[in-house]
Parts: structure tokens; sequence; C-alpha cells
């Protein structure tokens, strides 16, 4: 049969039947893409004919029983069903938190874990003038975490019109899937939709996280990838990938990360702001 676009799928497969696990990961890339197309009402047909051709030939290429474990419904379950943090910090983040939000209203919200606390308030001003910021963002959490804070509606009132979100990395450290990860931030952004009813959601993809094993460098590119497929069609959505702008490879001075190579020094929350400035714009 003849594919819409043979190179893409050429490409996927290259990159994708070294392993099986790859192969899986390749399957559950793809199950986003088609939620992503048909989302947008399949407004690319030469985007859908890819998708179709992928599924073919990953499908007739792989068993049964690979493509039935494309994502692990108890790891889904894991990263989607609201739980409270176990750090007693973090818990007590939350009450502090929930204490001086109550019966606010918020410009800008940004959400997420201690990459987004630890975000200089002045960078995010910078970016966000004149606006009231409050930041929700807790160190240790990841998706299951936020959808708890979310769901004690102890932030209901804040009804931002902007939303910035940066979780998962934590749930990566976890070693949960990458279909399991962008399952949970899906959960995330959508309870935020629904709660706030924001005019812009602006989604971080990971950030790099430099010392980790190249498996776990590759499984933070195919979330990253999932992001795009799953959230670029989506109304009010903003992506960001900071991959260029916080290199891994050479560390300027001053350096961008912290010794743990995943926390940002100032000099890499500058640089991150001003990705960030670039897509509000």
């Amino acid at each position: 049969m003849t594919c819409v676009a043979d190179t893409m799928c050429r490409l996927f497969l290259a990159n994708n039947r070294r392993t099986v696990d790859a192969m899986r990961q390749s399957l559950a890339l793809i199950r986003y893409i088609a939620d992503g197309l048909f989302a947008s009402e399949m407004s690319s047909v030469k985007a859908a004919g890819a998708c179709f051709c992928l599924l073919f030939q990953l499908g007739f290429s792989s068993a049964p029983a690979q493509a039935q474990q494309v994502c692990d419904r108890l790891d889904v379950q894991l990263a989607t069903t609201p739980v409270p943090s176990q750090f007693d910090f973090a818990v007590r983040r939350h009450e502090e938190l929930a204490a001086t939000s109550a019966h606010t209203r918020a410009d800008v919200v940004a959400i997420g874990d201690s990459l987004i606390e630890q975000w200089p308030q002045s960078m995010l001003l910078d970016v966000f003038p004149n606006q009231r910021i409050v930041n929700l963002g807790v160190g240790g959490d990841k998706t299951q975490h936020v959808l708890w804070r979310l769901r004690t509606n102890a932030f209901d009132d804040l009804r931002p019109r902007s939303v910035v979100v940066l979780i998962g990395s934590a749930n990566l450290s976890g070693s949960q899937s990458a279909c399991a990860i962008v399952s949970g931030v899906a959960a995330v952004v959508s309870d935020i939709r629904q709660r706030w009813n924001p005019k812009d959601i602006i989604l971080i993809e990971i950030l790099p996280r430099c010392k980790d094993p190249s498996s776990k460098l590759d499984e933070r590119m195919q979330i990253n990838a999932m992001f795009q497929a799953r959230f670029q069609s989506e109304p009010g959505m903003k992506l960001i990938n900071a991959d260029d702008a916080l290199t891994c490879n050479a560390q300027p001075q001053p350096p961008m990360y912290d010794d743990d190579h995943i926390h940002l020094t100032p000099n890499g929350y500058r640089i991150l702001t001003e990705q960030l400035k670039l897509a509000v714009k």
C-alpha cells in the first residue's frame, strides 16, 4: 500500500524498532497523535495519512500481546488518581498556599513542582507585568499530587486568565511510563480548564535532566513528543520546549543547573523566563 507520509514512517520505524519497549512507546505516541488529530477534526490530511501509515506498519509488525501493553492501566491510574504528597514539607506548603489563596483572585497562576516553586517572582513579573501572580509550585509534586491539590477546591476562586504548568519530572524520576505521565499531565490540564477556564494554558515540556541515563533521556524526549501531539492543536494551549536553550552539553558561566542537574540556577531561570516571554507574546 502507498503511505501519504512514507518518509515520516520510515524515520519512526528506524528509531523505534530497536527494542520492544521502544515499540510500545511508539504505539503510545501514535495514540496521542490520533487523539490530537481527531480533537481538531482531522484538519491535516497529510498528518492523518502519516498516522494511518504508522498504525499499519507498526501494528502489523508487532505481536498482539505487545500492542495490548501500550500503556499499563495501573501505571495510568497512578498518574491520574488524586493523592496527597507523602512529603510533610509538601503538605505544609499546600496548607500555606490554601490559606493565603482562599477567596482571592489571580491574573496568572504558575502550578507544578519545585521547578515552579523556585521560579523567582521578579522574573515572572517581568513576563506578566502589573499582574497578580500566584505561585502554586510544590517541591516533589507529581501529576497525581497536583490533581489532589486542585481538587481540594482551595484554589477555585483564583480564576486566572493565564496558567503556566510545569509538571512530570518527578513522575519520570519515579519510573512511570511516558504514556502514563502524559495521561497525568492531560488530567491536570483538563482540571485547570474545567476549574478556571483560563484564556491561555502554557505548558512547559519536561526540561533537560543532564545526569539521567540514556533510557531516561529517551523517555523524556518521547514524553515531550507526546505533549506536542496531544496539545498543540488545542485552543488556548501554548507549549514551550527549552531543550535548545537549557543545554546539557556546554555549561556556560554562570551555570544553568544546580549540582543535581535537574533544578535551575538563577541563570537557568533567566533563560527559561526568556522562553516564557517569547511564548506569551
